[in-house]
């Protein structure tokens, strides 16, 4: 197990980094496991970060509805709100049903493995795995397995361990409108566009953004506006597509130092998988790295315009990023309820 880090100084760097695809320092089955990179936005941090990031009091919501995706993509089932009256004539309840990944939504720890094998697991053969079981094949963060997150009662690395909120600075990287300017034309549905590593360092210099240990990355890529403008029958055409393809970043050694070495402690983007999809290395993903690898939540589908629009009014990419998963015990993913504060 490495050493347990208290701060951003105490993590190690990338090319300091035992294993560059797995950090897992903390006591396997711990809250503090369950927290992954979030713990360490700590009282203090995230002090600090209100200080220097709420000037004007103006809020924008970056979660779309829950019934925000009329089709929903990767089959999964659409979201409904049903009324009725519990005290006729005068008084309502509603009953919410819906999957969490179906809008905006936070990717959380038991929602994506990495496999053991492809490099991920040093010492380990092909050989060697074609010999396992085919569900001892991937791990969850820790090296949670999927007999334990299915295990009654179990609650390892469950979305409850992140009620407190993942709080701190937030900066866009607003690829969308930077990529108008320069003329580079795409679409966010349908077409596999990567965006680069080179771009987004780009786009920090053009908007002379600092970007600091702790931030919450946000990359809008323009999927809300573009999904907006489809009619119903465009909707319904995208989510019948197999395989779904989708514009995001891409994903080279270079990006996954760039990531872990800035210590971003949540990603965020509007893209339907934040990075370019489908995967075509197992062993260059977000999902696979990021997430199951270094404990850093992965939020999707979010809603990135109004928040652009205050970006640019103010001329200033970072503010205060608050979002209070919802509470569910053992949870897989949940939905954002997350605002920007300026």
């Amino acid at each position: 197990m490495s050493k347990i880090p208290e701060s951003f100084k105490d993590l190690p760097s990338y090319a300091d980094l035992p294993n560059k695809r797995r950090y897992w320092p903390y006591e396997p089955g711990s809250a503090r496991e369950g927290q992954g990179m979030t713990g360490l936005l700590t009282p203090t941090h995230i002090a600090e970060c209100a200080a220097s990031e709420i000037r004007t009091g103006e809020r924008a919501c970056i979660t779309l509805p829950i019934q925000g995706v009329t089709y929903p993509l990767f089959g999964r089932p659409a979201s409904k709100v049903d009324i009725h009256y519990i005290g006729y004539p005068s008084v309502f309840d509603d009953e919410v049903t819906y999957n969490p990944q179906s809008s905006s939504q936070w990717d959380g720890f038991r929602h994506h493995s990495q496999p053991v094998g492809y490099g991920f697991t040093p010492g380990l053969t092909d050989e060697d795995v074609a010999k396992m079981d085919e569900t001892e094949q991937y791990l969850w963060y820790g090296g949670t397995t999927a007999a334990e997150i299915q295990a009654p009662g179990s609650t390892r690395i469950g979305l409850h361990h992140l009620r407190r909120g993942i709080v701190g600075r937030g900066v866009l990287l607003d690829y969308a409108e930077w990529a108008a300017k320069k003329g580079i034309k795409y679409s966010c549905y349908g077409e596999r566009h990567a965006i680069p590593l080179k771009d987004l360092k780009q786009i920090v210099a053009d908007y002379n953004i600092t970007l600091k240990p702790g931030d919450i990355l946000c990359v809008r890529i323009g999927a809300t506006q573009e999904y907006s403008a489809m009619c119903d029958e465009e909707r319904k055409a995208l989510s019948e597509v197999r395989p779904v393809v989708g514009t995001g970043i891409e994903v080279t050694e270079e990006t996954l130092e760039w990531i872990w070495n800035n210590h971003f402690t949540a990603l965020v983007g509007d893209a339907i998988a934040f990075e370019a999809y489908p995967h075509l290395d197992q062993r260059l993903s977000v999902h696979n790295v990021c997430l199951a690898g270094w404990g850093i939540p992965l939020g999707e589908i979010f809603d990135l315009d109004e928040l652009s629009e205050l970006c640019k009014k103010h001329q200033r990419w970072s503010f205060f990023f608050n979002s209070v998963p919802t509470f569910v015990t053992g949870g897989v993913s949940s939905a954002p309820n997350a605002v920007a504060i300026f």
